[in-house]
C-alpha cells in the first residue's frame, strides 16, 4: 500500500511538471516579438536622437583646428612669395595674369580659412535651425509584430539599421569637418588641388544638410502616419500594416536619397563630365525606345 501511494505521488509529481509543447512555443514566440519590438525601439530612439541634433565642436577638434591653420599658413606665404616672383620676374603677359589670380585667390582663401571655425560653427547650427523647422514629430511608432505583419518587421529592421549607420557616419564625418572644412578651402582655390577641394567642401556641404531632406522625408511620413486609416475601413491589423509600409517607403527614400546624392557629388567633383542623373534619364529613355519597337 505505501509502495502504490509513493508511486501515485510520482506520478502526479511527473505529470504536474511536465512542460505543454504549445506553452513553449508560444513562450518562444512572445520572447522573440519582444527583442524584435525593443530593437525596433532602441534604433528608431537612435534614429530620431541623430537626426535631430548636430556635434558640438569640442576643445580638442578647436585646439587641433588652430595647429592646422598654423601650419597652413606657411603654405600661403610660400605661394604669395612665388606668384610675386612671378609678377616681377617680367614674363608673358598670361603668366602674370595667372600670378595675380592666384594672389586674390590666395587671400581670399586665406580670410575664409582664418575664420573657418566660427564660420563652421554658424553652417551646423542653421542645417539644425533649418531642419527643426520641418520636424514636427520624431519616428511614428510602429506598433507590437504579430504573425502577420512579421515579414514587414523583419524588413523593417535591417532598413533601420542601415539607415542608423548612415546617421552615425554623418555625425562622425560632421564633427571632423571642422578639419576637412578648412583643408578644402586651401585645395579649393588653387588650379592643380581644386577637384578634391570641391570634393571635400561638397561632402561636407552633403553630410551638413542633407539633414534638411531627411527631416522633410520624416515630417512627410509622420503626417501619412497619423492619417486616420479608419475612413476607408480598414481594420486594425490592417492600420498597422499601413503604417508599416509608410515606413518602410520612408526608410528607402532615407538611404536612396543620400546615397544618390552622395554618388553625384563624388562624379561632379572627379568626372564633372559624368552626370548620374542625365544617364540614369538616357538610360530609361533607352528602354522606352527599345520598348516601342
Amino acid at each position: 500500500m505505501r509502495r502504490l501511494l509513493v508511486l501515485i505521488l510520482l506520478v502526479c509529481v511527473v505529470w504536474a511538471a511536465w512542460p505543454d509543447p504549445g506553452a513553449i512555443a508560444n513562450a518562444f514566440v512572445e520572447t522573440f516579438f519582444s527583442l524584435l519590438k525593443y530593437a525596433l525601439s532602441l534604433f528608431i530612439a537612435l534614429a530620431n536622437q541623430l537626426v535631430a541634433y548636430n556635434p558640438v565642436v569640442t576643445e580638442p577638434l578647436a585646439s587641433v583646428h588652430s595647429k592646422l591653420i598654423s601650419l597652413l599658413a606657411p603654405l600661403y606665404l610660400l605661394v604669395l612669395t612665388w606668384s610675386g616672383i612671378r609678377i616681377m620676374s617680367g614674363g608673358g603677359l598670361e603668366s602674370q595674369v595667372n600670378a595675380r589670380v592666384t594672389i586674390q585667390n590666395s587671400l581670399v582663401s586665406m580670410l575664409i580659412v582664418a575664420f573657418s571655425l566660427p564660420i563652421y560653427k554658424v553652417l551646423i547650427n542653421l542645417s539644425q535651425l533649418l531642419s527643426t523647422y520641418f520636424i514636427t514629430a520624431p519616428f511614428p511608432e510602429v506598433g507590437y509584430p504579430a504573425v502577420t505583419t512579421l515579414a514587414l518587421f523583419l524588413l523593417l529592421l535591417p532598413l533601420l539599421i542601415l539607415f542608423v549607420v548612415f546617421l552615425i557616419i554623418r555625425f562622425f564625418f560632421i564633427s571632423f569637418g571642422v578639419l576637412l572644412f578648412p583643408i578644402g578651402v586651401f585645395l579649393y582655390f588653387f588650379p592643380p588641388t581644386k577637384p578634391y577641394g570641391r570634393l571635400l567642401l561638397s561632402m561636407v556641404f552633403f553630410f551638413l544638410f542633407i539633414q534638411l531632406i531627411l527631416s522633410l522625408i520624416i515630417s512627410v511620413m509622420e503626417i501619412l502616419a497619423v492619417t486616420p486609416p479608419q475612413a476607408a475601413g480598414l481594420s486594425g491589423m490592417e492600420e498597422q500594416t499601413y503604417k508599416l509600409c509608410v515606413f518602410i517607403g520612408g526608410l528607402l527614400l532615407l538611404i536612396l536619397i543620400p546615397v544618390m546624392v552622395m554618388l553625384q557629388i563624388l562624379l561632379i567633383a572627379l568626372y564633372p563630365e559624368i552626370k548620374l542623373l542625365g544617364f540614369l534619364g538616357r538610360v530609361g529613355s533607352v528602354k522606352n525606345i527599345e520598348g516601342q519597337m
